[in-house]
């Protein structure tokens, strides 16, 4: 299957054959995605099995800019042998839990099974230890083995030691992070409502602009507000580009009064349009933002300028008998650098509609999902078209030839 089906799949469905386990932060879960228990009443073990031994944790969080407890800050505790280990179930002891602190800071989990144990501390506002990584360099997953995720997180997480019937002590500092507030707006004047903002982070050892793990109890990480604007805090310092996302992502599910409406998972979808802070839809020419420690920057706003926008619309089928195909992904590229802009994908009945185009020249990489035949799947080729986008482009018909077999 090509790259560019796969990520249609990934958009649309869970793959059941990957092994994607997000780390301690998506959804307030843990590395391994082991059931965690609330801690509300200063109990954070789960399921213990009163025969084995346990250990407990006491500790105490504070702000380092105020010196004054970190009131209701998230702890979440793991074993350092359980990162990056399966979903499972009905364990004899516990191996991962969270609690709150209470007004004085301070916080108690128990009935923790010996070991070595890896700590987390999170408040609104204050840097987000993982935030120096990427999304992709704290996944597991069959392309990515879990030795590395779990060296970096040693490497900026603090650690404590579980023994059998006592209590460890551990005092957490947190650091007040840097912010990023803005505002996007149509080119009318109106707010961009509800759309998805994206920050990216310059990785000096890869040279190269990085998705920044925030935590978040749920995609996206951070939306405009009905005025457009938006604030990203935590950041520790370095240099960052933001950028915001159209059409916004999904929404409820929920009829009018009561019942539920079914996804159309037949729909065409026409991928995003992402503008960058510097009015551009290209990451190489965005504007960055450098933040020192704590740093509070303002009015990195952004325009989506709808006048200056094309759509492309048209039909995919098959070049063989010419019947529709359901399955394609069309995925747009820059001429001059081979940059990716978009992939989009074709409706059930072979249809595409991208009404956010930017003019300029662009490579349509056009490829279809093999279908049931007669003999078996049948493949088709993927091809690359030239697209030259200076008006409204539409009833463009594409032809995929068979795969050469």
């Amino acid at each position: 299957m090509s790259e560019l089906l796969h990520f249609r799949l990934g958009i649309r469905q869970l793959s059941s054959s990957t092994h994607l386990i997000r780390t301690i932060i998506s959804s307030c879960t843990l590395l391994c995605s082991v059931a965690v228990a609330s801690a509300s009443d200063g109990r954070g073990g789960i399921g213990q099995n009163v025969s084995n031994p346990s250990g407990a944790v006491r500790g105490y969080v504070y702000c380092a800019d105020t010196g004054q407890p970190a009131r209701f800050a998230l702890v979440r505790i793991q074993s350092v042998a359980s990162l990056g280990s399966e979903p499972h179930s009905g364990a004899d002891t516990p191996n991962a839990a969270r609690t709150t602190t209470g007004l004085d800071g301070s916080f108690l989990i128990q009935d923790l099974s010996p070991g070595s144990y890896v700590v987390l501390a999170t408040l609104e506002g204050y840097v987000f230890p993982l935030a120096q990584f990427s999304w992709d360099e704290l996944i597991v997953d069959s392309q990515s083995p879990v030795a590395p995720v779990r060296k970096r997180i040693l490497e900026v997480l603090p650690k404590v030691n579980i023994e059998p019937d006592q209590t460890a002590a551990l005092t957490l500092r947190l650091e007040r992070g840097a912010d990023i507030t803005g505002i996007a707006l149509y080119d009318d004047g109106s707010p961009v409502i509800n759309a998805q903002v994206r920050i990216y982070r310059f990785s000096a050892t890869k040279k190269q602009w990085q998705d920044v793990e925030l935590p978040t109890d749920g995609w996206p990480l951070r939306k405009t507000d009905d005025r457009g604007g938006y604030r990203i805090t935590g950041l520790p310092a370095g240099r960052y580009l933001v950028s915001v996302r159209i059409p916004p992502d999904g929404g409820s599910s929920n009829a009018i009064l009561g019942g539920q409406i079914s996804p159309d998972f037949g729909a065409s979808y026409p991928g995003y349009l992402e503008m960058y802070f510097g009015d551009t839809v290209r990451q190489k020419s965005a504007t960055a933002v450098d933040l020192t420690a704590g740093e509070h920057r303002s009015a990195v706003d952004i325009h989506f300028s709808l006048s200056k926008l094309r759509t492309v619309s048209g039909t995919v089928s098959a070049e063989s008998d010419g019947h529709e195909l359901s399955q394609v992904a069309l995925q747009l590229t820059f001429v001059d650098d081979k940059s990716k802009f978009l992939i989009a994908h074709s409706g059930r009945d072979g249809t595409f509609h991208i009404p956010f185009v930017p003019e300029g020249d662009y490579i349509a990489t056009v490829s279809a999902a093999p279908e049931d035949g007669p003999h078996g799947l049948h493949s088709y080729r993927i091809v690359d078209l030239p697209l030259s986008v200076h008006g409204n482009l539409t009833g463009i018909e594409i032809s995929l030839p068979d795969a050469q077999r």
